[in-house]
This record gives C-alpha cells, sequence and structure tokens, in this order.
C-alpha cells in the first residue's frame, strides 16, 4: 500500500473477486430467515446518546425499511464517535454515501472492517474532511448492503498517546494518512488507531500498551491489513501488542479496536445450546457483558465445536439493541465471522467458515450502543 487512494483501488480489485463471486443477492444472508424486528425495537431509549441521521449521498440509501438494521446514524459522547445503522446503494452513482459533521471527525484516515452481503467483509473507510466510503463492490452492482453496526473511533481532538513500537515496527507511510499507531483512554475503555509498518525485522511484537490501558484477560481481534487481507491482533495481559497474519507487515490498521481494561462491573454471559467458555484453551476470559454509559460491551470468547445451533446466548432486558446488528468478529485462524444480535438479546456466530467460528469466536471488542 502506497498511499490512501491506492488502498482503496486495489481493495475495490480484491473485493470484486474476493466478494461478488459469492454474491447471489444484495440481501444480508440472514435476512431471509429470521423473523421481523419487534414493532416496539425502535422506540427502546438511547440511554444518553442523541443520535443524528445521517445525509445519505450518491445515491445511497437506508437499508432499514428491508432488513430492520437500523438508520445509517452517528452519536458522539465523551470524544468517542459512534455509527449506527445499514446502508445500501441503489444506483450506480457510486462515491461517498455520506459526511460527518465536525466535531464528529477523526484526526486521520480511519479503515474498519465491516459485515456486507452474504457474510463477507468489506472496508469502511472515514476520512478526516468527514466523508466515508464502501469499498465492498464495484458501482456497476445495483445494490448492497453494508452495516455500520459496532463501528467507534476517537473524534478529532480526544486526547491520544503514542504507542510505544517493537520488534522493527514503524508508522505507516505518511502518504497514508492514517496516523501512527496511538491509544486512547476515554470513559474507562481503550481505543486504539493509527497504522504500522514492519520495514525491517521479523518480530510479531508491534507495540506495548502501559499499565492501565492493558486487558485482564488475552484479546484477539480482526484487523484490516495491506491490500484488505484479514490480519489478528493479539494483546496479552502485560501489554504486549502482537500483529500477524494478511499483510501485516505491508501495513496493519489499529483503527476500531477497543475493549475496557478493568475486571470490575461486568456480568456473566448466559450460555445456551452447548456453547461454552474458551477461557481455559486460550486465556481469553469468561463470556460476559456490561453496560457503561449507554453502550453495552462484550467480552471473553465461546465456541462449540459440535453446535447444533450458532445461537450461544442471550443478553438480558437492558442490554439489548433497537435493532438486528451484523459486527464482524474474530474466529480461530484469524477468519472473519459475523455476530447477529437481535432485538430479544439472541447472539449468534456465523460466517463463510462457521467451523472456525465454533473453534472459538472473540467476544472482547464487540460493543453497540443500546439505541443501535
Amino acid at each position: 500500500m502506497q498511499s490512501a487512494v491506492s488502498w482503496r483501488l486495489a481493495t475495490s480489485i480484491s473485493v470484486t473477486l474476493a466478494v461478488l463471486a459469492a454474491v447471489a443477492t444484495a440481501a444480508p444472508a440472514a435476512a431471509t430467515t429470521r423473523p421481523p424486528a419487534r414493532p416496539s425495537a425502535a422506540a427502546r431509549p438511547s440511554a444518553g446518546l442523541a443520535w443524528h441521521r445521517l445525509t445519505l449521498l450518491h445515491g445511497w440509501t437506508s437499508a432499514q425499511s428491508s432488513y430492520e438494521t437500523g438508520n445509517p446514524s452517528w452519536a458522539a459522547k465523551g470524544g468517542i464517535v459512534y455509527l449506527s445503522g445499514s446502508v445500501r446503494q441503489v444506483s450506480e452513482a457510486g462515491g461517498s454515501f455520506a459526511r460527518l459533521p465536525s466535531g464528529a471527525r477523526p484526526a486521520h484516515i480511519q479503515y474498519f472492517a465491516v459485515y456486507t452481503v452474504n457474510y463477507a467483509y468489506g472496508q469502511l473507510v472515514v476520512d478526516p474532511d468527514g466523508l466515508m466510503y464502501v469499498i465492498t463492490f464495484p458501482e456497476s452492482e445495483a445494490e448492497g448492503y453494508t452495516s455500520l453496526a459496532g463501528i467507534s473511533f476517537p473524534a478529532s481532538g480526544t486526547a491520544a498517546h503514542k504507542l510505544a513500537l517493537r520488534s522493527g515496527w514503524r508508522p505507516a507511510p505518511a502518504a497514508d494518512d492514517g496516523g501512527a499507531p496511538a491509544y486512547s483512554l476515554a470513559g474507562g475503555v481503550v481505543h486504539l488507531s493509527g497504522e504500522a509498518s514492519q520495514p525491517s525485522g521479523t518480530g510479531l511484537l508491534l507495540g506495548v500498551l502501559p499499565k492501565g490501558a492493558r486487558p485482564a484477560e488475552v484479546v484477539y481481534l480482526t484487523v484490516l491489513t495491506d491490500e484488505l487481507a484479514p490480519g489478528t491482533v493479539r494483546i496479552a495481559t502485560n501489554g504486549d501488542v502482537y500483529a500477524y497474519g494478511g499483510n501485516a507487515r505491508n501495513v496493519t490498521s489499529l483503527d476500531g479496536l477497543s475493549f475496557r481494561p478493568g475486571k470490575t462491573g461486568w456480568h456473566t454471559l448466559t450460555l445456551l445450546n452447548g456453547w461454552a467458555s474458551r477461557q481455559v484453551q486460550y486465556h481469553t476470559g469468561f463470556p460476559e457483558y456490561q453496560v457503561s454509559g449507554g453502550v453495552v460491551y462484550l467480552s471473553g470468547a465461546v465456541g462449540n465445536p459440535a453446535a447444533s445451533s450458532d445461537t450461544f446466548a442471550r443478553l438480558p432486558k437492558g442490554a439489548r439493541p433497537a435493532h438486528y446488528l451484523y459486527i464482524d468478529a474474530y474466529t480461530v485462524g484469524g477468519y472473519v465471522g459475523t455476530l447477529y444480535i437481535e432485538p430479544d438479546g439472541d447472539i449468534s456466530v456465523s460466517g463463510p467458515n462457521v467451523a472456525d467460528g465454533q473453534v472459538l469466536t472473540s467476544l472482547t471488542g464487540i460493543s453497540f450502543p443500546l439505541g443501535s
């Protein structure tokens, strides 16, 4: 990746080959088999987050009326910007789909892995001028679907601290404008951002987080690397941050990665259908949830190689979204899986490699505002 523009062009080609081959329709794969959302879901309060509808551009429109996944919206609280809802394109106009207002824009270009049609993943790009793009397939494809659920990032002006880099890792070329690897602490949550590359060296240790910004358990997170290849970031309890898989050494994006570092305030997530914690095997912590500041956080990891149902848990009232949510998640081997969270609290795991999700699906790093 030589620049932000070249990454966009390259990823457009990559997704054309990797995503469209499996796309038969523009609907989310599960939407045709799931029940419709409860009529009362949209009336649930956002618990302190003020949501604002995005004004859509270039032929993009909300997918809410078709899939009950929410209108595309944004909210900001405590220096963090949250996205929600879903978009689809109904013309061949292409281009950016919306522009965030001043005060809800990042300091540098942000790159996020997002759910698109048929459990494939695409790339959401948010520019410092607020323009947002979805790189999933060519404009000639009449329509599609992209989820904005679970996306959050520090707004420009939110205090950020440089991540201490190791093993020859360096900030990615300045031409990418992705910013140097950094972390922010806001509302008791650690948010990572920036891009790193490794022009020399072979070590997987990318950097080290200081005390106070370290996870209580081992964290596995899916990241975007060069050419949109999925990679893995693993964060140990001593703060060591490892990056590998995909084209990680060329460029690894830390954008959108977040977790709550403390062990207080968590509640046990009751597991269903034979699913179990992966704490013993991977030291990833027990499956738990927490609601703080109107945002629901998940942690731990689950698995069930003999699963007969993809539904592994149900969130209690007070920790459920207002709409159906599709959120990308790490599964064993670095493959991208999908968490499907329903307004009644049911959480399912699925994706193109279901068996990998049954071995291990990480919940840490998954969060969504109650009004999502």
